[in-house]
């Protein structure tokens, strides 16, 4: 989570993805923490589309999302003014 939040920073949104589809190649599974420090980076850099889809592949393996979570999304939604979609 760490190294995702420092592509936050950095604003290199794109590397925060590579690290974390990643993990699966190294036998790692992400957990809400690392998901939402992605779903933040991309709501940061105003990729609300991607922060989405990270959000649905988060459900999809089975993690529960949090209060940062639902936030970071709510967010990136408002950045566009897409309120349907938050």
């Amino acid at each position: 989570a760490a190294a995702i939040r420092a592509c936050e920073h950095a604003g290199q949104w794109p590397l925060a993805l590579a690290l974390l589809q990643g993990l699966g190649a190294l036998r790692i599974s992400a957990d809400v923490v690392v998901y939402s420090s992605a779903i933040t980076t991309c709501e940061k850099n105003q990729q609300w589309k991607m922060a989405l889809r990270i959000f649905e592949q988060m459900e999809e393996q089975g993690v529960v999302p949090n209060a940062v979570t639902y936030a970071a999304c709510i967010s990136a939604c408002g950045r566009q003014s897409d309120w349907r979609q938050a």
